[in-house]
């Protein structure tokens, strides 16, 4: 049976791959809107073409199903998502602006704030963060495995979605100039 921390560990795990995997699904499905984001939120350097998209949906394919794996030393498997986090963060970061929004998921009506972008994907490394944690008995059980794939996609599914809920939250407020 495994413990706890194994379960807890995968499924922190679990929550960051499917985000990475609901982001290159909206990469690929939705290019249109991709490239209106990455046109405001790419290094200049490097032009928009149709590969940027695959390209990035691929890194980002490749890193989740990384992070899934069981068997490997945790410090190799956590370091990439946090790696690409650290750099979607960059990227959102030195943005100009975020009208099209973060280039990840489908935008919100109005412009959130950056810091929404970024505590979301902070969120996300603390998630990955749990991935470093072992205990005994861990073993692989695909029971618990599927149910953490599930309960990861619920929760990254509304991570992706912070954005809106912040819309609708604060729909009705007096604005406070922010």
């Amino acid at each position: 049976m495994p413990s706890t921390v194994f379960v807890f560990s995968y499924m922190g795990r679990a929550v960051v791959a499917t985000s990475f995997f609901l982001s290159s699904g909206w990469k690929i499905t939705h290019p249109g809107e991709f490239s209106d984001a990455y046109r405001r939120i790419g290094p200049r350097f490097l032009d928009f073409s149709g590969w940027i998209g695959w390209a990035l949906a691929v890194v980002e394919i490749v890193v989740g199903c990384s992070i899934l794996l069981t068997g490997v030393s945790r410090a190799v498997i956590v370091l990439p998502s946090l790696l690409l986090l650290a750099v979607l963060s960059l990227a959102l970061l030195l943005a100009p602006d975020l009208q099209s929004g973060c280039g990840c998921w489908t935008k919100p009506p109005g412009t959130p704030p950056r810091h929404v972008y970024l505590s979301r994907n902070l969120i996300l490394a603390v998630f990955a963060l749990t991935g470093l944690a072992s205990g005994p008995g861990d073993s692989i059980n695909f029971g618990v495995i599927a149910l953490s794939l599930i309960v990861g996609g619920l929760i990254s599914f509304a991570l992706m979605e912070l954005p809106e809920i912040r819309t609708v939250w604060l729909a009705g407020r007096p604005s406070t100039g922010r």
